[in-house]
């Protein structure tokens, strides 16, 4: 299978697990990639693989919401090196969100993002993604998370999205 999942999100998963005190070894014992490769933001692996992963993530925890909180705690656990510090300088929020479609390529190569503002303070952001794993929805709840963290760059709290987390990934946001 064709990489298509970035590790900046293996790298996030990883992350986290270790902050809830999981033995990475024990996350990464049927993996077919070390933890040096996974933790490298450069580097992609295939989709089946960095859904195994969430999937083992989620069993070890115990928590069917793991790959929300994972991203979630993508931008507040500083792992994406410098950009969220860029981020903060150059641009606020709404910002972001205009510009969200040039995310996902930094993720998955395979996800699309688009956000329709329908007011001031609100948006309709959607996700397209070709879905062809059936635990598709770890990528859903993973990018859920990202966008949700958005106004935590600047100590705000995460966006509450309220839709649909699906095959389509629909979600509104609203910041009354």
């Amino acid at each position: 299978m064709q990489p298509r999942v970035s590790c900046r999100t293996t790298k996030s998963l990883i992350h986290y697990v270790r902050s809830r005190g999981l033995d990475i070894g024990t996350l990464l014992k049927c993996c077919p990639f070390s933890e040096d490769y996974l933790t490298q933001i450069y580097n992609w692996v295939p989709e089946d693989v960095a859904l195994a992963l969430f999937e083992h993530a989620a069993q070890l925890l115990d928590d069917e919401d793991l790959a929300y909180k994972v991203g979630l705690s993508t931008l507040t656990g500083r792992v994406l090196g410098g950009a969220y510090l860029i981020a903060c300088l150059l641009a606020s929020p709404r910002r972001i969100y205009q510009k969200i479609s040039r995310v996902p390529p930094y993720f998955d190569e395979r996800a699309r993002l688009d956000a329709q503002f329908t007011s001031r303070n609100s948006a309709l952001i959607t996700m397209n993604h070709s879905m062809e794993h059936p635990k598709s929805k770890y990528i859903c709840q993973y990018t859920k998370g990202i966008i949700a963290s958005v106004p935590t760059l600047w100590d705000s709290f995460p966006l509450p999205l309220f839709g649909r987390s699906s095959a389509s990934c629909l979600w509104s946001e609203q910041d009354d």
